[in-house]
């Protein structure tokens, strides 16, 4: 069996190897010209050079590509990720629940209990997770910035699927302990509803002291009447 000269090309397995080799060549010297605009490449046209150009365009976006982080820069990187993808499993839950919540938004028992706030129905995005979507963080400052501006977002979002689940929970109790859970909040309802009542009492007749007071101090004062000369002089006459 003859031994072949030079390295074989590349095997082009599926129909994007299988097109012309002028359209493929096209594309890659197009796509040299972008990573490296000022890398000429004048070799003819053939499957081996084709390989050459690859081999060449790879070598220069691995030089222009940034730096690998370092340890703390990828804890954080990581630690982000985390909660990116806690995050976007917390709105998928709540985007699943948008039914449900529509139905029990009208019943009156999750009304007095108030599960359901307005805030369950909120339209909550998602973060991009796919391999190389991520943020980009040039050393860990910015890596734990970010981590701390994700972790108020996450506790929001967190917050509101507890909600949800609560709503939730409470229609899975035996109809006993819902009467129990009911009449609980009707009670606490009633004391709130009392103690505004008795603090709008307070204020009003603090209010009507201040209002007396003022009245009282606006009171015009009788000023006695200075005699006249006239007077003086019919006196002094009388005298």
């Amino acid at each position: 069996m003859p031994v072949p000269i030079g390295r074989p090309y590349r095997p082009r397995i599926g129909l994007n190897g299988a097109r012309p080799i002028a359209e493929r060549w096209q594309e890659a010297v197009d796509l040299l010209a972008r990573v490296a605009p000022d890398t000429p490449f004048l070799a003819q046209i053939s499957e081996h050079n084709l390989d050459a150009l690859h081999d060449l365009i790879a070598e220069k976006q691995k030089a222009k590509a940034p730096p690998q982080p370092d340890a703390a820069t990828r804890d954080a990187m990581n630690e982000l990720y985390e909660f990116e993808k806690q995050f976007n499993s917390c709105s998928l839950e709540i985007k699943a629940a948008q039914g449900w919540l529509q139905h029990a938004r009208n019943d009156w028992r999750h009304k007095l209990l108030g599960h359901i706030t307005p805030e369950c129905f909120t339209s909550v995005g998602l973060f991009p997770t796919a391999v190389g979507e991520g943020p980009k963080f040039s050393n860990a400052y910015e890596g734990r910035r970010a981590v701390q501006e994700m972790l108020p977002r996450l506790q929001w979002v967190r917050a509101i699927c507890a909600q949800i689940n609560e709503a939730r929970a409470f229609e899975k109790l035996p109809p006993a302990d819902q009467s129990f859970a009911l009449m609980r909040a009707f009670v606490a309802k009633r004391a709130e509803s009392e103690a505004r009542i008795t603090a709008l009492e307070s204020y009003c007749a603090a209010l009507e002291a201040r209002i007396g007071r003022l009245e009282r101090g606006n009171k015009p004062k009788k000023s006695k009447s200075r005699p006249t000369s006239s007077t003086r002089s019919a006196t002094i006459r009388s005298k």
